[in-house]
């Protein structure tokens, strides 16, 4: 069996002067290289979709996790209370991770007020989920309530100034259509 060895490149922090190495040098920025001794190496080019891709994909799996955990848990308690604790718990974790960081403590009023504003948001959706799992099924509660990227892509583009392309227009309506499909 031949051992394998990951070289990754800025993709901790985001930024390109972080860098993650297992047993090499990093050889690249924002490059994630596959390499096996005595094999050839297999270099797999991400600089266009960046270390968010990573981060990213750590959400979904996450996100999937909780469902699947938080479905349980409304078979099991009353769905409001669940989200509730919850909640109580990824607070907990985010204030320790704020804590544990270097992240800055300064609020502006703004900032303050933006992040507010979000959390009105992610209990009416966190709430919506656990209400849903108790009287629907993982599968149709979690394809819809996927279809969040759509409506933030869609307002990133109309309000905050993302690129529009075709592009992006095609590649969110074959999500759209996708997650409908699964959904049915």
């Amino acid at each position: 069996m031949q051992a394998a060895s990951l070289t990754f490149c800025g993709i901790i922090s985001g930024r390109s002067e972080t860098q993650l190495h297992l047993d090499k040098p990093p050889l690249c920025k924002h490059k994630y290289l596959l390499h096996r001794d005595k094999l050839p190496s297999t270099v797999i080019d991400f600089s266009e979709v960046g270390p968010g891709f990573f981060f990213g994909a750590i959400t979904m799996v996450a996100w999937g996790i909780w469902l699947v955990v938080g479905n349980a848990a409304s078979d099991s308690i009353d769905p409001r209370t669940a989200a509730a604790i919850s909640y109580v718990v990824a607070t907990t974790l985010a204030v320790v991770y704020v804590f544990a960081s270097d992240a800055s403590l300064v609020v502006t009023p703004r900032g303050g007020l933006l992040a507010a504003i979000a959390g009105v948001f992610v209990a009416i959706g966190l709430i919506s989920t656990y209400v849903g799992l108790s009287v629907g099924t993982t599968t149709t509660v979690s394809t819809v309530s996927a279809m969040y990227f759509v409506v933030a892509a869609l307002i990133g583009m109309a309000i905050l100034g993302d690129e529009v392309t075709a592009k992006k227009i095609l590649g969110l309506a074959f999500a759209a259509v996708g997650v409908l499909l699964i959904a049915r």
